[in-house]
């Protein structure tokens, strides 16, 4: 069950936000951060998201911390924590949501905010270790090459993508009309990265249980 939940999570994540940013009056897409979405009316829907999501991510940590996994289910705990924090605090208006608001990510930030995105930052270097330590273990595998490969440009491209992210974000007009989009490619990365690490865990974890009679 603890396994099934890095299954259910990421995914529940991305579905949640992105169809409720498909369908807020007001809210592109393509221009402003998932993060805005807790903001306006409404708002309570993606901050649960956040909060579910992450209590799932920590549930799928303690199942691969249970399998001996340590520092990469560490790590994932830490991601899940951070994700389900950004619940609790909000972004402050931005990226042109809610209306009105400015069209970048304003340089004075509320406390809340603040604290918002530094979970973000944590979060997401969290990820690049886990996806980096994963990599080396596979390595180390000969039947597990691909997923060796798979892990290190999940980890080099969740980086490059953060990092295109925060700059489109405070870039000025010629970024900021894709802030949303990149962001969103980043989860997509992300986020499938780790559903599918959770399908292997579970494989693998049925083998184990064949295997010993179980």
């Amino acid at each position: 069950m603890l396994l099934a939940c890095g299954v259910v999570g990421p995914i529940l994540f991305v579905v949640v936000a992105f169809a409720i940013g498909a369908v807020r009056p007001g809210y592109n897409a393509w221009h402003t951060y998932v993060s805005m979405l807790s903001l306006g009316e409404g708002g309570w829907l993606q901050a649960t998201n956040f909060l579910v999501a992450g209590a799932l991510l920590i549930a799928f940590a303690a199942g691969r911390y249970r399998r001996g996994d340590g520092w990469p289910a560490i790590l994932v705990g830490v991601m899940g924590a951070g994700l389900g924090l950004q619940g609790v605090f909000a972004a402050d208006a931005g990226l042109g949501y809610p209306p009105g608001a400015p069209d970048g990510v304003p340089s004075t930030q509320s406390t809340g905010s603040a604290v918002h995105y530094l979970l973000g930052f944590v979060a997401a270097l969290a990820f690049v270790g886990t996806a980096v330590l994963i990599a080396r273990s596979f390595g180390k595998d000969p039947r597990s090459t691909g997923w060796a490969r798979y892990s290190a440009v999940s980890a080099v491209l969740s980086f490059g993508l953060f990092v295109a992210v925060v700059i489109a974000g405070s870039d000025g007009p010629t970024l900021q009309g894709l802030a949303g989009a990149i962001q969103r490619i980043w989860i997509l990365v992300g986020f499938t990265w780790l559903s599918l690490l959770a399908l292997r865990s579970l494989r693998e974890r049925g083998v184990s249980r064949i295997t010993s009679g179980k």
